[in-house]
């Protein structure tokens, strides 16, 4: 894989099923299926952490509190840019 990810999450289950490639769930998997097929197609790999909702800085934002998620975040007026792989340009949304 040329470019890795860690996504960071609160919710065990699908941590746990994506670092395993597999459930129980006939309908996971299926999720699964496409998530590790986009993979190889575009050489990233993804890799899933688990962090507890009190840790997890997105979960404000995940609820809609987007002046909670942004406090955390001091210098959120600086804006950042950096390259993305090419093969990615045509997957992310701007907003």
């Amino acid at each position: 894989h040329n470019q890795s990810f860690l996504v960071r999450s609160d919710n065990a289950g699908i941590v746990a099923v994506t670092n395993k490639g597999r459930s129980r769930s006939a309908a996971t998997n299926t999720v699964l299926k496409q998530i590790f097929a986009l993979q190889a197609q575009h050489s990233v790999r993804i890799h899933m952490e688990y962090v507890s909702s009190r840790e997890n800085i997105a979960d404000a934002l995940s609820c809609g509190d987007v002046a909670a998620f942004l406090s955390g975040f001091p210098l959120a007026a600086q804006q950042v840019s950096f390259p993305l792989p090419d093969n990615l340009i045509g997957k992310l949304i701007s907003l």
